[in-house]
Formats: structure tokens, sequence, C-alpha cells
């Protein structure tokens, strides 16, 4: 992998050097004082990762992964910060895909490295990376979700600091409240405090919380299958959260499960905004479900929806469990899995909710082979 990291402190450059030095034998690392050269090193490489510092004398962050995103729209481009406000963070927002704080533990560059790692694992064809990577034409990370997830990444994050961006959006903090306060979540008493309900739920569910809502939410729905897709949505996070129950998961079972129920079809939102997908409406959003409808989408775009919405998860820094339930969730056996997962649950509230009065599009091999065929009775009774 090419690797390029853009800061005008030269010390910061060696820390950067020192922590990836034994993995310098499997990736090519360049390093650049210099923002204004960046044009000089785009021209001769093709870098599949660049982290550029936020504030530098000439050029900043921001006007740096930008001219990036206008040459190599498919590389993956981080922020390194450490300074934040929302401001900051909107701007940021337009060109990066990841953040990451100053100062900053070895461990949170290897771990960027790892993402992006998994990202181009990923089987995508380069086209659509190139779509996938260009935010401002497509699928950014909605505002208050991407000053959310920078926040989450500052090592001095608190509850207080969650629930202030929170509240800057109404309807989103009576969602929340409205959500932690149901049966979804078991709590005997009621919260009206929105600082208890992050301590609560966790940062990761009420990341994707925002992020359904504002995805779903605050669109005009103008076409039923949007609507539909939007209560599907509620209903398979459900119906996967009460498999879990059922199987004893523990919480970060439950978790990851409800969350990838929730945006296990953030994919298709997604290709519906490109040309084609436009063109096939009635076929993609009405006419076709499970392996059918990716295997138009593998014809049409190169991935289906699975993949493509597991991308951008991943992109957004959401949990490998949550990433690889919505990739396979169609697909389980790809998995490897060897026992229940939330990709287990996901899969197979997806399947039940779809299945009037048969199972047939469960991977009743795949339930064999993780042990769980006997609990299918179970959990058909969940959704009746």
């Amino acid at each position: 992998m090419n690797i390029l990291f853009i800061d005008d402190e030269p010390a910061i450059l060696r820390s950067i050097k020192r922590t990836l030095r034994g993995s310098l034998s499997k990736h090519h690392l360049d390093l650049l004082e210099n923002p204004q050269a960046v044009n000089e090193y785009l021209q001769r490489t093709h870098y599949d990762l660049i982290v550029s510092d936020m504030r530098m004398p000439g050029k900043s962050g921001c006007h740096v992964l930008a001219e990036v995103e206008a040459q190599s729209p498919d590389t993956v481009r981080a922020i390194l910060s450490g300074y934040s406000n929302e401001e900051q963070a909107v701007k940021a927002a337009q060109h990066a895909h990841l953040f990451l704080s100053k100062p900053f533990e070895p461990t949170a560059i290897v771990d960027l490295i790892q993402r992006a790692e998994k990202l181009l694992a990923m089987p995508l064809t380069d086209q659509l990376r190139r779509v996938l990577g260009n935010l401002k034409a497509l699928a950014p990370a909605p505002k208050l979700f991407q000053t959310l997830t920078d926040t989450l990444n500052s090592n001095t994050k608190t509850a207080t600091d969650i629930a202030n961006i929170i509240k800057q959006d109404m309807a989103m903090t009576t969602k929340l409240l409205q959500l932690t306060n149901s049966a979804f979540f078991g709590i005997s008493q009621p919260i009206l405090d929105l600082e208890r309900a992050v301590t609560l739920l966790g940062t990761e569910i009420i990341k994707g919380l925002i992020l359904h809502y504002e995805l779903f939410g605050k669109q005009q729905m103008s076409q039923p299958w949007q609507e539909a897709l939007y209560r599907e949505s509620q209903h398979t996070a459900r119906l996967a959260k009460s498999i879990v129950s059922s199987q004893k998961g523990d919480r970060s079972l439950l978790e990851s499960a409800f969350l990838a129920g929730l945006l296990h079809d953030t994919g298709r939102l997604v290709l519906w905004r490109l040309p084609e997908g436009a063109e096939h409406q009635d076929e993609l959003f009405v006419a076709l479900w499970g392996k059918k409808l990716c295997e138009k989408e593998l014809q049409l775009f190169g991935a289906h929806h699975g993949w493509v919405g597991a991308y951008l998860l991943r992109l957004w820094g959401f949990s490998d469990p949550v990433v690889e339930a919505v990739a396979l969730h169609h697909h389980p056996s790809e998995s490897g899995d060897r026992g229940f997962t939330a990709l287990t649950a996901v899969h197979a509230a997806d399947c039940l909710l779809h299945q009037a009065d048969e199972t047939t599009a469960l991977d009743e091999g795949y339930l064999v082979s993780i042990g769980c065929a006997e609990a299918l009775p179970e959990w058909w009774r969940l959704v009746q």
C-alpha cells in the first residue's frame, strides 16, 4: 500500500516513521513537510492512503485533501488535527473520510492503516471506489454525524460533549430519548436526560442512530419504496436484536446486530443516486430482493449494495462486526464464521421479514454449519 503523511512539523513525521517501522516491508511510506508540493507527489505516485495535518502554513489540510480528491478520488483521505471545533469539522468533512486527533497514540496510526487495508480488500471496482471516494458528489457523511464522529475521535470527549452536539437537532434529540425509553433497550426507569441516554446506549449506538436518522428522517421521501426501506430497516434492527437476545448474546453482540440491522441497506440508498440506479429504479427497489437483487446490482455497478454500504460504514468508522454483517447479510456463508454473530442475526431477520409463510431465502447450510438451524422455529415465532 502507498501511504503519504503530510505535516509541517518534522517531529510528527519522525514519530509516524518510528511507529510504522515494522510495517515498511509491506508498505511504501512517503513523508512530506511542505504541503505546497503535494501535486508533485500525486503526479509521481498513486496513493492508497493520504493523511494530512489540518493547520499548516501556506495550505491547510482541507485544501490539500481537496486537491487529492480532485486528482485521486479513490484514495482514502484522513485529517490529523490538534484543533477541533464545529466549523473546522464541517470543512474537513467535505474532503476527509477519517479523522485523527493530536496528540495521537501509536496504535491510532496503526488502526488507521489497517482500516485502509481492509477498505482496499473489499470487492469493489476501481470505478465504484472513485465514485464512493468523491464525498461531495455522493453520500457525504451528514453534518451532525460527521461533527459527532470528530468529537468521538477526540481524546477528551465526554457524554456532555456528545449530548451538546446532538442537542443542535431537537428532532434527533426527541428520537434518541424516545428510543432510549422504548422496549428496544429494556430500561426500567424513564430517561429524560440526554447525557444519561448517551452513557446508557454507548457511542456506537448513538452514532448509528444519528446516521440512520440523517439518511432517512431528514430526507424528503418522494418514492413509496423509500418509506418502505425506512420502515424495514427499523423492523430488521428490532428483530435482529430479539434474535440475539434469544441466543443469550452479550451487550456488544446486541449492539452490533441492532446497528447492522438498522444500516444494512445503506448501500441501496447510495446506488439509487447513481445514474444506473435512477434508470432501473422500479427493478432495483420494487421488483427484486435478496440474491437476485445482488446479481442485478453486480451487473449494473460491479458490486452489490451490501459491499457498497459496508465500504462507507468502514470509512465512517463503524466496527468490524457491523461492517461484516452489512456486507454479507445476503451471503453469510462467505464470512467463514463458525458461530453465532451479528451477521447471523441480521441475515435471519432480513430473510424472515421478507417471507410471508416460508424461509427459502435463508442460507440454511450456513445455519447448520454454525449450529443454529434448530433455533429457526424460535426465531420465526419472534416474527409472528
